[in-house]
């Protein structure tokens, strides 16, 4: 899969996907989102173990005891998971599990929320927006965005970067970041708070050099894995950069 199709599972009505999607929610920790993948998946595929584990965990962080108890009084009846719901049991009125993230507790107008099924996007922005702590949200926005050529708005959340220790930008984010400034003028890259390395231009000096002598098979073979090369020959999107 190419572009942003490459980055989750948009909800296909695919059994085989539903079976695997909840995994990135889970690690992002949009909890809701993840227990909806994991109900169709356990409507799919039946009650076995591992849909009956994921859903009272769920159930658990998003305080719904009593539900996280139906599930794990099934897996108590199971020979080789009883240890497991034992466990679980014991954390029902705690509300967390360990190692599972709740990124959306601490909103508390709005802890639950219409999830876009089809694309991902407008997830991670939430999610970026509201726990500037979650560095796997925000790497997947900037991968959904560079992804789908959106480069003004990659530059627009580029803002969430200080709130992580980088030792300093990833180059895939330079070329984005260059990218946009050569189509704005200096007052506007300004607004952006940020500057490319000098290093960064001079390897698009050369990218442009090979491109423009059409020079192909040496412009993949030294550019082949920067975002510069993946927005002239590989993005399904087209070679021009989305500016809305």
């Amino acid at each position: 899969k190419l572009g942003v199709k490459a980055l989750y599972f948009p909800w296909n009505s695919d059994s085989r996907e539903s079976e695997y999607g909840h995994f990135v929610y889970e690690d992002l920790g949009y909890i809701n989102e993840a227990q909806r993948w994991e109900f169709e998946a356990m409507v799919v595929w039946g009650e076995t173990a591992p849909h009956l584990l994921n859903l009272a965990r769920y159930n658990i962080v998003n305080k719904r005891p009593e539900v996280a108890r139906r599930f794990i009084n099934l897996l108590k009846q199971s020979l080789f998971y009883r240890k497991d719901a034992e466990e679980l049991e014991k954390q029902l009125h705690a509300g967390s599990v360990p190692g599972l993230r709740m990124a959306l507790e601490n909103n508390k107008e709005h802890p639950a929320r219409f999830a876009n099924v089809i694309n991902i996007g407008p997830e991670l922005q939430y999610l970026c927006e509201q726990d500037t702590t979650n560095r796997m949200a925000f790497e997947y926005l900037m991968s959904d965005l560079l992804l789908s050529n959106n480069v003004v708005r990659f530059v627009d959340n580029l803002k969430f970067i200080r709130h992580f220790k980088y030792p300093e930008m990833p180059p895939a984010y330079q070329e984005a970041l260059y990218i946009y400034k050569l189509g704005v003028d200096g007052e506007t890259f300004s607004k952006s708070g940020f500057n490319v390395s000098e290093n960064t231009e001079k390897r698009f000096q050369r990218y442009y050099s090979l491109y423009k002598n059409r020079q192909m098979q040496r412009l993949k073979a030294e550019f082949g894995n920067t975002y510069w090369y993946y927005l002239n020959f590989i993005s399904p999107y087209g070679d021009k950069i989305i500016r809305n």
